[in-house]
């Protein structure tokens, strides 16, 4: 008998198996559930959630182009101000934060990329 061959079998027993974008090595003996549960957590603790601090709205814009909507947010909260933008598309949301203290460079980014855009290719 190869001595290699336990050695395969055990690859064989091993499945990986994709869930909510994270790849989980499981063996076929083992539990089949991730580190969460819908009840809770494996080690049978009730984390709680981690929880914003409270923000208050100062501005608010909204617009569409194309397809998306964005929401532009000027907002505070016991850590400083910041504008959070809000990317919606086809019911999936991606959230962006600047600091006010980055804020002139992020637009001054956008206007040499807009700058770039006007020039021919």
């Amino acid at each position: 008998m190869d001595s290699r061959r336990p050695l395969a079998d055990r690859e064989n027993q091993i499945k990986s198996q994709s869930r909510e974008g994270i790849l989980f090595m499981i063996d076929t003996g083992a539990s089949a559930q991730p580190p969460w549960t819908r009840t809770g957590y494996r080690d049978g603790s009730d984390r709680p959630a981690r929880v914003r601090p409270p923000e208050t709205v100062l501005a608010q814009e909204e617009l569409a182009v194309e397809r998306k909507k964005f929401k532009l947010s000027l907002r505070q909260n016991d850590r400083g101000r910041f504008v959070r933008v809000i990317e919606e598309c086809g019911g999936v949301h991606n959230t962006v934060i600047i600091p006010v203290d980055g804020l002139a460079e992020f637009i001054g980014a956008l206007q040499k990329l807009e700058r770039a855009c006007a020039r021919p290719a």
